[in-house]
């Protein structure tokens, strides 16, 4: 989680000064700087563009369990959850694990070594197929299954009892290419990966 500041946004003085070690790192590598920086002062920012500050709203505890949560699903072979690991520790701005340094290194070398194409050494194979219509569709169920998620929580804090109901009012108020039984699948799915990272303790099974 993150929100975009624009420089002069904060008043003078409500950042402590980067150290001498900071200003050193800061001309080897911005995001180097930045995270010595969050570790000393707990403030978690981004100087990733010029004139552009961004403000880390999670903490690094809380960066580390979802970053554990995303080695559970890489353990499990899970489709994407690799590359997502990778998309998420980028967005944090915070160094990779070595586990995940490690998985990409590996990825890496397979397919400088064998026949193994990138999108399959990142675990993308089961997940979107690398081109053509199969690949099409496979994105907009990905992109359907998230927007179900979402409308379905809508519907029940408007009072839907319970997911079935909650479902049938998303399916008849909105377009989505699938029945009730393939949307509560697709739903299912998505709550256990929502669950995992973000605590959720809702049950609607």
């Amino acid at each position: 989680m993150k929100q975009e500041l624009k420089a002069g946004f904060f008043p003078a003085g409500f950042f402590p000064e980067l150290s001498e070690l900071e200003r050193d790192l800061a001309r080897l590598e911005q995001s180097w700087c930045d995270f010595s920086y969050s570790l000393r002062t707990g403030h978690r920012i981004k100087r990733d563009k010029p004139g552009r500050l961004r403000f880390q709203a999670f903490p690094l505890v809380r960066v580390h369990q979802h970053l554990e949560q995303y080695r559970e699903r890489v353990q499990r072979g899970e489709s994407g959850a690799l590359v997502g690991a990778l998309s998420y520790a980028c967005g944090e701005g915070v160094p990779l694990p070595y586990w995940l340094a490690q998985a990409i290194q590996e990825g890496i070398t397979r397919t400088f070594e064998t026949e193994t194409t990138l999108h399959t050494a990142f675990g993308l194979a089961g997940l979107l197929p690398e081109s053509g219509k199969k690949a099409r569709n496979a994105r907009q169920m990905l992109k359907a299954r998230v927007r179900l998620w979402l409308a379905v929580h809508e519907a029940k804090r408007e009072g839907a009892k319970g997911l079935n109901d909650a479902l049938k009012q998303v399916l008849r108020s909105q377009p989505f290419p699938f029945g009730l039984t393939k949307a509560r699948h697709m739903f299912n799915e998505q709550e256990r990966i929502q669950r995992m990272h973000l605590g959720m303790s809702d049950r609607h099974r």
